[in-house]
């Protein structure tokens, strides 16, 4: 008796997430004030949850890993924190249910800088990525894992503004051998994205995780450039065209030459000017033709504006 009702919304930031998602926990449906405080964001007063930090009078925060502790993986989150999100392609099809769980109502500390930037905004470029937030791409892009039973087994994963990390979460369950989860702020890392990883993997998913937070334009100075993945995953950090050529670095730098980037990302971000097309157009130019570009699924729920499943891979012609 699991389920979530999957939608978006064009109107205020609390509409959508009282309209987003619904969780049921138990079988007995959530109230209107509890769906309220499980945050699936969507535009809002906020883009995404990526990392644009490329502003010029922001300082760029440099990379760093950050190792599991006794504190962030023993969560001391209470029971009633906990919410499933379970994307079922089929109710019918058992290998396809995946319940995934996620820590609701998360915020910093109070002691963080990061708490006072929450109390205005859900993004602040170059100080907060919007990472404690779990933003509807995210979750169609795990659909999308499921519903393809994309082969991850044994693969290496690299997640980009992973946030709650719920695609990397879903490539873990089905056998990924190593995730690296990678957000702007270690704060998210530390008080979201371990949290989780441990709430439904227990040790074994974060012995095959690493965790990195800081800029994408460093992110090479700690994953060397012969650090090679076979996924790439990406959801909602395309709302920042000054981003671009930091995640075409990653790419360049760390996508394996068989290689497949997975992104999940609004068509186009109105009023930012970021979006699919535009970083279609940004990956031919830069790419030179080394890679291809698919659309794989378009995604016009009525609620928020479009949204697509993109794949790039190196093009079979170089």
């Amino acid at each position: 008796g699991i389920n979530a009702e999957y939608g978006g919304c064009h109107h205020s930031q609390t509409k959508c997430e009282q309209n987003m998602f619904r969780f049921n926990f138990g079988g007995s449906p959530s109230s209107p004030s509890s769906s309220s405080s499980s945050t699936t964001a969507t535009e809002g007063n906020s883009i995404g949850g990526g990392n644009s930090s490329s502003h010029t009078t922001t300082p760029i925060i440099p990379p760093k890993i950050i190792l599991p502790t006794e504190d962030n993986i023993n969560s001391t989150f209470p029971k009633e924190a906990v919410g499933f999100l379970p994307p079922l392609p089929s109710q019918h099809d058992s290998e396809s249910v995946v319940n995934i769980q996620r820590y609701l109502r998360v915020k910093p500390s109070d002691s963080s800088p990061l708490s006072h930037v929450l109390e205005k905004s859900d993004l602040k470029p170059g100080v907060y990525e919007g990472g404690f937030k779990l933003w509807e791409c995210a979750v169609d892009l795990t659909r999308f894992l499921i519903e393809t039973k994309v082969d991850l087994k044994g693969k290496k994963v690299l997640e980009l503004g992973c946030g709650q990390g719920i695609p990397s979460i879903y490539t873990l369950f089905v056998g990924a051998s190593e995730v690296v989860f990678q957000d702007y702020n270690e704060e998210v890392l530390n008080q979201l994205t371990i949290p989780n990883v441990y709430l439904n993997l227990g040790k074994s998913g974060v012995d095959r995780s690493k965790f990195i937070s800081g800029d994408w334009s460093l992110l090479s100075t700690i994953l060397k450039e012969e650090e090679k993945y076979d996924f790439i995953l990406m959801s909602d950090t395309l709302y920042s065209i000054e981003s671009y050529p930091k995640i075409f670095s990653v790419i360049d730098n760390h996508l394996s030459k068989d290689g497949i980037l997975f992104i999940a990302s609004k068509t186009y971000y109105f009023g930012v000017g970021g979006g699919i097309r535009l970083f279609e157009d940004f990956i031919e130019k830069r790419g030179k033709g080394r890679y291809a570009f698919t659309s794989l699924k378009t995604i016009a729920d009525g609620g928020s504006n479009m949204r697509e499943i993109v794949k790039i891979e190196y093009s079979k012609n170089t």
